[in-house]
């Protein structure tokens, strides 16, 4: 736009120097006139140019945002789960909402320390009745992410006193290949499991361990070469294999833009869907709902800016 301005004032600065001495005062005149409109019509456009370029950088960031999770509606359970933000995107309150007892929203705030070295620990509040502020639960939590971010620590404690906690370890990836298990009431029991993964980062075998480091079971799994899981195996502790589950594969609808509008997972021998999932977009392209169609569960998204609270 602004290249065709400025060839077209050259054009009529030329035309003036050409025309100067043969002219009427009127042409000369009405050729003043027309020149001066130059630099209004330029400053029009301009200001058109500005606004659109301001415009595309407004999008640009807000495609650029981070995207966080701010509710979870499970339609079959009647539970809406409604999460809060500070800029940093650290999550800094929870609400719980039982659509057959909205009187009995529940609530939970979270604390984010963060360490010199990048690290953080968040703590995660007693679960309290939002209408009153009273406590029904005495247990507590903490959580210790590393400076990438990941998981290493979690902890659980009942009127303060420590009640059991599970660690985590990672490959130079960020691939989980070990976690301890634990017997703690607050964090539930759960096993000590190794994990294994292909070059793609695929996992492809998860082993439980008892108490004693013994093996318990095994699972084993398989992908397509879009990396998604297409197969199951289950083993006992003498590696005979215990559960057989039917080969899947995964197919896709796709809106007029080439999104994916959904995707399922298909038994190739007697069908079914499973693992059903829906998206919506928003105007940026970025996915702004997410519906499990299998266990009616909706996900919406929001840029990080618009849920700072």
């Amino acid at each position: 736009m602004k290249k065709q301005v400025a060839i077209l004032l050259t054009g009529v600065m030329m035309a003036s120097a050409l025309l100067g001495g043969c002219g009427s005062e009127g042409q000369q005149t009405s050729e003043q006139a027309v020149s001066g409109a130059e630099p209004q019509q330029e400053s029009s456009q301009q200001a058109e140019t500005s606004e659109e370029s301001s415009a595309e950088e407004e999008a640009q960031a807000a495609l650029d945002e981070p995207y966080v999770l701010v509710r979870e509606n499970s339609t079959k359970k009647g539970i809406i789960t409604e999460y809060a933000y500070d800029e940093n995107g650290d999550k800094i309150s929870e609400t719980v909402t039982y659509q057959d007892k909205p009187d009995e929203t529940l609530y939970r705030e979270y604390t984010t320390q963060y360490q010199e070295d990048g690290s953080k620990i968040v703590t995660e509040s007693q679960t309290m009745l939002q209408a009153t502020g009273e406590a029904i639960s005495n247990a507590t939590y903490e959580y210790d992410y590393n400076p990438e971010g990941l998981l290493v620590r979690k902890a659980g404690f009942y009127d303060g006193q420590l009640d059991g906690e599970v660690t985590y370890e990672y490959d130079e990836n960020g691939n989980l290949t070990y976690q301890s298990e634990t017997k703690a009431t607050s964090l539930g029991n759960a096993m000590a499991k190794k994990c294994e993964y292909d070059a793609a980062g695929n996992l492809v075998k998860e082993t439980l361990l008892d108490s004693d480091g013994n093996v318990n079971r095994v699972y084993t799994y398989e992908y397509d070469g879009d990396g998604k899981q297409i197969l199951q195996h289950e083993f006992n502790a003498a590696g005979e294999e215990t559960v057989s589950y039917e080969l899947c594969q995964w197919k896709y609808e796709y809106d007029e833009d080439g999104r994916i509008t959904q995707e399922w997972k298909e038994g190739t021998e007697h069908g079914g869907k499973f693992e059903h999932y829906e998206y919506e977009y928003d105007e940026y392209g970025n996915i702004c709902k997410k519906k499990d169609l299998t266990l009616h569960i909706t996900y919406e998204y929001a840029p990080l800016s618009a849920c700072v609270s």
